[in-house]
């Protein structure tokens, strides 16, 4: 898994070096829409160029992708821009998220790394090996109570249910910043004490590194995918999460949102 992380690094910036020379051509020359679909691409192009110059076999999960994708272990799974959206428009907040399973569900992640493409900040974790933003090992924080949680919470529909809205108006702050991976990282770090995301539309690249990130910091994630018993990484879509700092948080979500 130690070179499962150094390949993920190499490549993570090689990217986040495509990534911002694409911004640097093109930025003032395209809407924000169509430049969010060239830094995809750009991103995706130089994971694709990285895996061909060292001969690396991997299954493909990924957003964007050059050529087909296939399913095969160990799968690569690679968001190459997560909050494409904030980037194209210069807001601070995106990520490159990557993540390598050796099996078909959650339990097969062992590897996971997210570069902060603003801050440059590496998050990175091994199975059973903790988690880490550089060189410092992180935890979640532990909060006493409602009156202290920092939560992120995706905002539509999906939480427009009373129970609900009645807990979250009693955390301390709301908050919504639009890269689930990074968010995930802020909560594995202890900046933040909650994430969820209960619209069911989450893709496994969106999540993969940030759910064993925060495991391994000592969190706690709940996943429900649509249409399967358990998970299913091949199927790619169809998440919710539920992320947390605190066990008795979660069951409190858990029980007002009745999942």
């Amino acid at each position: 898994m130690d070179d499962y992380i150094g390949m993920l690094r190499e490549m993570a910036f090689e990217m986040y070096d495509e990534v911002w020379s694409t911004f640097e051509r093109y930025g003032n020359k395209y809407p924000p829409s169509d430049l969010g679909r060239l830094l995809d691409n750009a991103a995706a192009m130089a994971a694709y160029r990285y895996l061909m110059r060292e001969g690396l076999d991997f299954g493909i999960i990924s957003e964007e992708w050059p050529s087909e994708r296939r399913f095969s272990l160990p799968l690569l799974i690679i968001d190459p821009v997560d909050g494409t959206n904030n980037l194209s428009r210069g807001i601070g907040f995106s990520s490159i998220s990557l993540a390598v399973a050796l099996d078909n569900n959650l339990d097969g992640l062992v590897a996971g790394l997210i570069l902060d493409l603003f801050s440059k900040d590496v998050y990175w974790v091994k199975r059973g090996g903790g988690a880490f933003r550089n060189n410092s090992r992180i935890h979640v924080n532990h909060p006493s109570g409602l009156k202290d949680l920092f939560v992120s919470v995706v905002i539509d529909r999906s939480i427009i249910r009373d129970p609900l809205i009645d807990l979250l108006s009693r955390v301390k702050v709301l908050r919504f910043f639009g890269s689930s991976a990074l968010e995930l990282s802020l909560l594995a770090s202890g900046r933040l004490d909650a994430f969820i995301d209960l619209r069911g539309k989450l893709r496994i690249f969106d999540f993969a590194a940030g759910y064993l990130l925060v495991k391994e910091a000592g969190g706690y994630v709940y996943v429900l995918q649509k249409g399967v018993e358990g998970t299913s990484l091949s199927k790619v879509g169809g998440f919710t999460i539920i992320a947390s700092s605190s066990d008795w948080f979660l069951e409190k979500v858990l029980n007002v949102t009745g999942l």
